[in-house]
């Protein structure tokens, strides 16, 4: 097990949320062919996609799906 100093758990996060609001942000993404179709809902979101039913434990690791499901409470 590798111990990391808890600044990088802040670093990688941020990294994370430049990354997904970038692919959101540009429709030329790479990645954003791998978002679910968007939604209107008319509420200010943070964003607004529909959020896909996770099957597995592999799915929760990928970073889409990470990032989608990040702070759902």
């Amino acid at each position: 097990m590798v111990f990391l100093p808890p600044y990088f758990d802040e670093l990688f996060e941020s990294s994370d949320d430049i990354l997904f609001n970038s692919v959101i942000n540009n429709p030329d993404h790479v990645l954003c062919l791998l978002l679910p179709p968007s939604k209107n809902t008319g509420y200010n979101l943070r964003h607004e996609l529909n959020l896909p039913t996770v099957h597995s434990s592999l799915q929760r690791k990928n970073f889409i799906y990470r990032m989608l499901f990040k702070d759902v409470y």
